[in-house]
């Protein structure tokens, strides 16, 4: 169990090392998209924005260490909602075989 923890922190230092912030994850989450950053911070529900939404959401907080409460504050939402948002979006990531470290690597 520490291993992991101290592995997750790793990755935490790595990731923000490259200069990786939440904006410059808005910017990656939509070119993968091709959706501009304002759009991911939307509330709306279209499916392509939702997916790009979720998978930052769930970068944001699983990978930079950033609160839901902080990601709700910044995109409108409330924390449970952002709860969820990361939950879809662990799927999403697994499902797509997306790997932060590998798309931020242009960095």
């Amino acid at each position: 169990m520490l291993s992991e923890c101290n592995e997750a922190y790793e990755r935490k230092y790595r990731l923000r090392a490259k200069g990786l912030d939440v904006p410059k994850l808005e910017q990656i989450v939509a070119d993968m998209f091709e959706l501009e950053p304002s759009q991911i911070l939307s509330p709306v529900r279209y499916k392509a924005v939702v997916q790009a939404r979720s998978i930052f959401c769930y970068w944001a907080v699983m990978e930079l260490g950033v609160t839901a409460t902080a990601l709700a504050n910044r995109i409108g939402l409330t924390q449970p909602a952002i709860s969820m948002s990361v939950k879809r979006g662990a799927q999403i990531v697994k499902e797509k075989r997306l790997d932060l470290d590998s798309i931020s690597m242009n960095l």
